[in-house]
């Protein structure tokens, strides 16, 4: 059940760096060093929860 738990939680994580990146997308545009950034962390979120297509969308833009 903890493992459980832990994969629920980083789904979770997951939606929010989602959230987090469209907004940065729409103020500051795909290029700014933070989107970048932000981009992945979140990639590298999706790859942790197994979530690889999630992971090649965002790296393939």
């Amino acid at each position: 059940r903890p493992v459980f738990h832990a994969l629920g939680k980083l789904d979770e994580a997951c939606a929010a760096g989602e959230a987090y990146l469209a907004a940065r997308r729409r103020t500051s545009g795909d290029d700014d060093p933070l989107t970048r950034a932000a981009i992945e962390d979140l990639v590298h979120a999706y790859e942790a929860a197994g979530r690889d297509a999630d992971a090649r969308r965002l790296r393939d833009g």
